[in-house]
């Protein structure tokens, strides 16, 4: 019998989008953040969202892009 793989949805998002910056240079590109770099942690992902939105960050760039896709 094959090992058991993990369920993607039990993967948490920060650790996925992590991944994902880690190994996809258009993700990487996306964020000005260069190839030779390691990514950031999970951890350090979790920290640093909860500040984001502590400050609204994440809502004043939610708006900035909705903003720039209307008509």
């Amino acid at each position: 019998m094959p090992p058991a793989r993990p369920n993607r949805a039990s993967i948490p998002p920060e650790r996925r989008l992590c991944e994902a910056i880690e190994f996809n240079l258009l993700h990487r590109w996306f964020i000005d953040g260069p190839p030779e770099r390691p990514a950031f942690t999970p951890e350090v992902f979790s920290m640093n969202w909860k500040r984001l939105e502590l400050h609204e960050i994440v809502w004043k760039f939610f708006e900035c892009v909705v903003a720039e896709g209307a008509p």
